[in-house]
């Protein structure tokens, strides 16, 4: 490490942990006297306390064991805080060690996705990097997010939404220092991967992506390996993957527009519904979705810095069923001050992480003083059924125009429909106003682009460098970069 410090003007950032996981569960003789004895601390060593809290009928602390699978529970919860709690302190002390040596590193911790499109088992069973503990320690956010063009559950829109999820923690840098623009070991050549691959790398560079390290340039005849089928057998990738380079340096300022710019639209990002309810995330991923096909940036709000919801003027609460008395009392206060809540979900905002009701007349007040939307999950409980894309598109952009919002929208150039499938990112550049349009399926047609029910009469495309008319044709990922001026 004293060496590598020497190259710290030329090293951008260094992995401290590389996809890191931990499981008490593993090695339960070690573990359980150190988790009876957090649960001492958390009880003050009264049993019947514990078991009133978690309906159980413990004799004494002895009897008590890591749990060995997933439940939803506030027992379960508990020793979820506790594993973690174990990770981050390993973290600490790396970091302090590092420090130390080489203090002119750049340092990241590389998570995996577990907080995007839908939920991840891996997030309830494993120990991984919790930003908000880990926001004062590391110098940039690091990830590996991933996005596949054969897999529904692993859409870009589910990539991005991790880029602007760490962006709104802490406001630093964020990394993908293993960039999966492909799986291992992907056998599939279809013709439409490059633009699929070449749409996630341009729009990630918009939500919040700082440097993406691609995984993974490699060429091999062993089919076992992860290398196989890698993207130095694939010209197209290639020369896609150049090209965006190209754009990204071209439009550089362009592109940090996208990134500075201000949002007023926040969504409460609640780790302990995680927990209980397992379709919070991919009610978030809706919300976040519906927001993007109207243009508006939505940022999320971690509860430990609940204080942040005043810097908005929505609030939109993804079924989080459990959250903190101060996380309700704060959006109390929200709504006394002004604030805009739109809440998705049943049982929002009932209960504490621990199980206990919340106060209720503090929530009644929040739902008497809120819109509120029933939503249906499937068999899994981890996927929306209803209400459905459209609806969502439908229901969101209406609350935005009731709040005062901007309203841009792509649309139809025949049947003058809203295109549910596509993105909308907006800026403000050089006194002009930037639109990133993607369109998120395979389909192509001609549409227009209606600013405040205005069709825009003509724009510039900047990134394919040229001139559109009233209409003009819009291709599943193929991202297009307005430029335009509204009188």
């Amino acid at each position: 490490m004293p060496v590598y410090n020497n190259y710290a003007d030329v090293i951008n950032t260094s992995t401290i942990l590389n996809e890191p996981e931990f499981d008490t569960t593993v090695n339960p003789e070690y573990f359980n006297p150190l988790y009876r004895e957090y649960l001492q601390g958390l009880f003050d060593s009264d049993i019947e306390k514990l078991n009133a809290e978690y309906g159980t009928t413990y004799t004494s602390f002895e009897e008590i064991e890591v749990p060995k699978k997933y439940a939803a529970t506030p027992m379960y919860y508990d020793f979820k805080q506790f594993n973690d709690g174990i990770m981050i302190d390993y973290q600490k002390f790396l970091v302090d060690i590092i420090k130390k040596i080489a203090p002119d590193i750049k340092i990241h911790f590389k998570t995996m996705m577990s907080n995007a499109y839908a939920e991840s088992q891996e997030f309830m069973r494993m120990g991984d990097v919790v930003l908000e503990d880990t926001s004062a320690i590391s110098d940039l956010f690091g990830c590996d997010a991933y996005a596949c063009f054969t897999r529904a559950n692993q859409p870009v829109q589910g990539k991005n939404m991790v880029y602007r999820y760490m962006t709104s923690i802490g406001g630093k840098p964020v990394v993908n220092s293993e960039d999966h623009i492909i799986p291992d070991k992907f056998m599939n050549y279809d013709r439409k991967i490059a633009d699929f691959q070449r749409t996630d790398m341009w729009n990630g560079a918009l939500y919040g992506r700082a440097q993406g390290n691609i995984w993974i340039y490699a060429r091999t005849y062993n089919t076992a390996s992860y290398r196989y089928c890698g993207l130095s057998t694939r010209p197209d990738s290639l020369s896609k993957m150049g090209k965006v380079g190209i754009d990204l340096n071209r439009l550089s300022y362009e592109v940090a527009a996208f990134a500075d710019r201000v949002s007023d639209v926040g969504v409460l990002f609640s780790e302990s519904s995680r927990m209980f309810n397992l379709g919070s995330m991919n009610i978030a991923y809706n919300i976040f979705n519906a927001l993007n096909n109207i243009g508006k940036k939505s940022e999320f709000i971690s509860e430990d810095f609940i204080e942040k919801i005043n810097d908005y003027k929505l609030l939109f609460i993804p079924a989080s069923t459990h959250v903190s008395a101060e996380s309700v009392q704060a959006i109390c206060r929200y709504i006394k001050d002004g604030g805009t809540v739109i809440i998705f979900g049943q049982d929002s905002l009932k209960y504490t992480p621990d199980g206990i009701l919340n106060d209720e007349e503090s929530v009644s007040f929040i739902y008497e003083n809120s819109q509120y939307f029933e939503t249906c999950m499937n068999d899994t409980g981890m996927l929306v059924v209803s209400p459905s894309e459209k609806e969502f598109n439908t229901i969101i952009r209406k609350l935005c125009l009731e709040a005062g919002m901007t309203d841009i929208e792509v649309v139809d150039a025949q049947t003058g429909e809203r295109l549910d499938s596509v993105s909308i990112e907006t800026a403000s550049y050089r006194g002009k106003i930037l639109v990133n349009i993607t369109r998120y399926d395979w389909e192509s047609s001609k549409v227009k682009l209606k600013v405040h029910g205005n069709i825009i009469k003509s724009a510039n495309d900047i990134l394919a460098i040229e001139t559109l008319g009233e209409e003009f044709e819009l291709e599943g990922y193929n991202p297009r970069l307005l430029e335009i001026e509204l009188n």
